[in-house]
């Protein structure tokens, strides 16, 4: 239809254009007319072929986008599910977050209230710590006092029974002369210098009968030698106190020191060879007493003190068996 209404309006156009002009129409002006035509004909052929073709590809297009459409629809439901349930995650996410962030908080205000606990305990601990440390330095500054007293008094005693001694010394060497010596002394062994324990007591003289003092000294005496010392000490102290006046109180009065040492009761040791020092100078127990004594105050780390026996066993006492010992320690201690 459309090509019939193009080609009459095309040959009228044709036909009544050349009379508009007042030309006339020639054979040869018609045939290039109908070659006009043909070409304007083919392409109305082809113009309806593409309409044609356009309409029948627009039914299908509109199908397609219908169902394009509806899958469409599926898809932004499905999007829409899924994002409700990214929202709720979200939400759920967010709810952990905060409490979270609340137990967070907590810690921290915990944590903060046990380091201000812990920083207060170690103040007082410190604060506890400096008390001790000064009560400590006030005991070592009384202990210290009290060893110093005790020294001092112990070389005053021993002092003071010197003089006596060489105010006595003349009045004793007339007694020897009319009686037997005032000392009996035990068999004595020599000593090394690297023994300094005295642990085995030398043999006492003794008579055919014993009498019952020296049947006690004698008990004393093997139970030193068999290294009962708790016991030994006991004994002799018994003994000293019994018989104060005998011959063999000095001995006595020296085993039990030798007792205390080696029980490594040192102190105690001290005071009772100072006993037999102070009371009795010019016995023979005297310097070995002074050594032990000086060996004593070794043990106690009191070298100082320690060497001013020792040099005092060398200067009184030049004679005797320990001062050679008394010498051998003083070199050892760089003196």
């Amino acid at each position: 239809m459309i090509k019939k209404l193009i080609s009459q309006s095309l040959l009228l156009t044709l036909i009544t254009a050349p009379v508009l002009t007042g030309c006339i129409v020639t054979p040869q002006d018609m045939k290039s007319l109908n070659l006009r035509l043909r070409s304007i004909d083919s392409r109305l052929i082809t113009v309806e072929k593409e309409i044609t073709d356009i309409k029948e590809g627009t039914g299908s297009s509109v199908e397609l986008m219908q169902k394009q459409q509806a899958g469409i629809g599926v898809t932004l439901d499905q999007l829409n599910a899924q994002l409700l349930q990214v929202t709720s995650e979200l939400d759920e996410t967010q709810h952990r977050h905060q409490s979270l962030q609340a137990e967070n908080m907590r810690l921290k205000e915990e944590i903060s209230n046990r380091f201000a606990t812990v920083e207060n305990q170690t103040t007082t601990l410190y604060q506890q710590v400096g008390e001790i440390n000064t009560n400590v330095g006030a005991l070592d500054s009384n202990l210290q006092q009290i060893k110093t007293a005790q020294i001092e008094e112990a070389t005053a005693k021993a002092d003071a029974a010197a003089r006596e001694a060489a105010r006595a010394s003349e009045k004793a060497e007339q007694a020897r002369k009319k009686s037997e010596p005032y000392e009996i002394s035990p068999q004595k062994t020599k000593k090394t210098p690297s023994n300094e324990d005295e642990n085995k007591a030398p043999a006492e003289t003794s008579s055919k009968v014993k009498s019952v003092e020296q049947q006690a000294y004698d008990k004393a005496l093997s139970s030193f030698q068999a290294k009962k010392y708790n016991e030994a000490y006991s004994l002799f102290s018994d003994f000293t106190e019994k018989y104060h006046s005998s011959q063999l109180a000095v001995n006595a009065q020296f085993w039990s020191g030798d007792c205390l040492y080696n029980q490594k009761e040192y102190a105690l040791a001290i005071l009772e060879y100072q006993n037999v020092i102070a009371d009795n100078p010019h016995h023979a127990k005297a310097p070995a007493a002074l050594y032990k004594q000086a060996l004593s105050f070794e043990k106690l780390q009191d070298i100082e003190t320690a060497k001013i026996v020792y040099k005092k066993i060398v200067i009184e006492y030049p004679k005797s068996e320990q001062a050679a010992d008394a010498q051998k320690r003083l070199k050892e201690l760089g003196q």
